[in-house]
């Protein structure tokens, strides 16, 4: 993950490309974490023995002409597998957020709608309005379980998206 933050910033340094900060939205039933959920799932994810090489980052860095590889098969039928690689084409933020042109760092305060990915090679349809290897990537979302102490001193066992 250290590796992917310093190439990000190389790549904003060399191109000039703003560099977008995505903070994760860790949630419980479609509500943001309280302190206290907050510190137990920090408690879980640092004193779990065994990472999981599924865990998602705190952080992603996002900047257009980034490359990106895909970790996972997402369609093999379509040549998007585990060490396809890419770049960034574009990063379509969400319609609320606001920021200025010319800052070089933009911590963003949603998950953008989408990346439009260019593919090195792929079997994908042309999509209208895209450039040939170019396909649009929603944000990831994973779920966890985690066990918090509520106002009545009980433990109880949520899930964290």
């Amino acid at each position: 993950m250290r590796w992917n933050e310093l190439a990000a910033w190389r790549h904003c340094q060399k191109t000039g490309n703003q560099l977008f900060i995505c903070n994760v939205e860790d949630t419980i039933k479609g509500h943001l974490l309280t302190g206290v959920e907050k510190a137990a799932l920090a408690n879980q994810r640092t004193s779990s023995k065994k990472k999981s090489k599924q865990e998602l980052p705190a952080v992603v860095e996002l900047a257009i002409g980034m490359k990106v590889m895909v970790t996972t098969n997402v369609e093999t039928d379509l040549n998007i597998t585990n060490g396809a690689r890419g770049m960034i084409a574009d990063i379509i933020l969400h319609p609320n957020e606001e920021y200025s042109k010319q800052e070089k760092e933009i911590v963003l305060k949603y998950v953008p709608l989408y990346l439009l990915i260019k593919l090195k090679r792929t079997r994908a349809t042309l999509l209208k309005g895209l450039e040939e290897t170019v396909i649009p990537v929603e944000a990831h979302m994973r779920s966890m379980h985690l066990q918090v102490v509520d106002g009545k001193g009980k433990n109880q066992r949520c899930s964290v998206k």
